[in-house]
């Protein structure tokens, strides 16, 4: 079952690139594969506790996902003229930053867990 969360987190990443060509044209198509993206972060977090295939190569991936899809898609959005103003250059780079930070604790084997209420 490692697999199926495996590629269930690098949905995420593919879902991306679907989100970016839907956006200008497709907007509830685009609301879906963001909505799909989101359902999916879900699922391979319960697939893997689930079925006791939880690793650190599974988290770092998963938060990696979360962080390429989300940047990425705001970026997307930017490109948007009405939602410039709303959306600064400080959202994507405070992501970069988080994502710097989480990946510096992954290599330092720093570990926080997520509470239930979290999941």
């Amino acid at each position: 079952m490692n697999i199926l969360a495996h590629a269930l987190t690098l949905f995420r990443i593919v879902a991306l690139g679907f989100f970016s060509y839907a956006m200008p044209v497709h907007t509830y198509a685009a609301l879906a594969i963001v909505i799909a993206a989101t359902l999916s972060d879900a699922l391979d977090g319960w697939v893997a506790r689930r079925y006791n295939a939880v690793s650190d190569t599974g988290t770092f991936l998963d938060r990696c996902a979360d962080k390429i899809f989300y940047i990425g898609a705001l970026w997307v959005l930017r490109a948007d003229i009405s939602l410039r103003l709303f959306m600064m250059a400080a959202f994507p780079e405070t992501m970069l930053f988080l994502m710097a930070v989480v990946s510096y604790m992954g290599w330092s084997r720093i570990r926080l867990s997520a509470s239930k209420i979290g999941k």
